[in-house]
């Protein structure tokens, strides 16, 4: 089981669309009109709200193992460094100035910059995602 995947129902709807709920985020839904938009959405959908527990500094859930009828939505690609460093920084309870302080170089360059900057940046999505209350 992988860090950087969630476990999510995916089942039918009486529309005929497929709807996806995380079991770990149970304030994350999202559909689409079959399977593989379904898959698309929930990635997207996972990566808004990790992305906003991100720059809210909050914690975030690991993933739960996957059960039976379960499947398992990876993180994007851009996102997964930035969760990892997130979640190491939190684990060793350094912040960006500890960090800063610690990756000092004579070259001039400092990595602790770009890793603080990394954190900040934000994606901009490709669909509007809306949380399931507003549905």
């Amino acid at each position: 089981m992988s860090a950087f995947t969630y476990p999510a129902r995916f089942t039918a709807g009486s529309d005929g669309r497929v709807l996806v709920e995380f079991v770990d985020l149970p304030r994350v839904a999202t559909d689409g009109k079959d399977d593989h938009e379904a898959m698309e959405e929930a990635m997207d959908a996972l990566a808004s709200d990790l992305s906003i527990r991100l720059s809210r500094r909050e914690e975030i859930p690991a993933p739960s193992a996957a059960k039976r009828g379960q499947r398992l939505v990876p993180v994007p690609f851009w996102l997964a460094p930035k969760l990892a460093l997130y979640r190491a920084m939190r684990d060793q309870q350094v912040n960006n100035s500890e960090l800063h302080g610690a990756s000092e170089s004579t070259s001039g360059s400092c990595a602790a910059c770009s890793i603080a900057g990394m954190l900040r940046r934000r994606r901009k999505s490709r669909r509007r995602w809306r949380p399931l209350a507003s549905r």
